[in-house]
């Protein structure tokens, strides 16, 4: 045999096929495992030798189905956390009301506007009291400075 043409022909087998984990045609069909991934094995494979191929296998540069459902969570439950404590309170009342995990913006609107409602009703009835009491203060200072 020589290593000419004719050779060349005889080569139609693959030795690697696709790998389950990864999917690139670096499976070993002999040996079982793959020579990108390390399949079967439950570790990746990785070496510090070759960072290139470590950036391209990171986080990130796939679908991330489930990390970047969380990672939505975390800035929504941020965002939230970062209302006022009366912006929080409408939004959560506003979401019993209709049964809606997000309520849409004009029943929160409108949940707001019943608690800066009630806020004020509080507030003027607060002054109210004061006020009565200031006049009983200065009309018991007024009996006693007479007698």
């Amino acid at each position: 045999m020589t290593k000419g043409t004719w050779s060349k022909g005889k080569r139609n087998t693959k030795s690697h096929g696709l790998c389950p984990r990864c999917g690139r045609r670096a499976f070993h069909n002999r040996k079982k495992t793959c020579a990108a991934c390390g399949y079967p094995s439950a570790k990746t494979r990785k070496f510090n030798w070759c960072t290139k191929a470590s950036r391209r296998k990171k986080t990130g540069t796939g679908r991330m189905r489930y990390l970047r459902r969380a990672l939505k969570r975390r800035s929504n439950r941020r965002q939230f956390n970062g209302l006022s404590p009366i912006l929080k309170k409408a939004i959560i009342n506003a979401s019993r009301e209709t049964e809606k995990r997000m309520p849409t913006k004009r029943s929160i609107q409108k949940h707001l506007r019943r608690q800066k409602n009630k806020i004020s009703k509080r507030r003027s009835e607060r002054k109210e009291f004061i006020d009565s009491l200031e006049d009983e203060v200065t009309k018991r200072l007024q009996v006693s400075d007479a007698k």
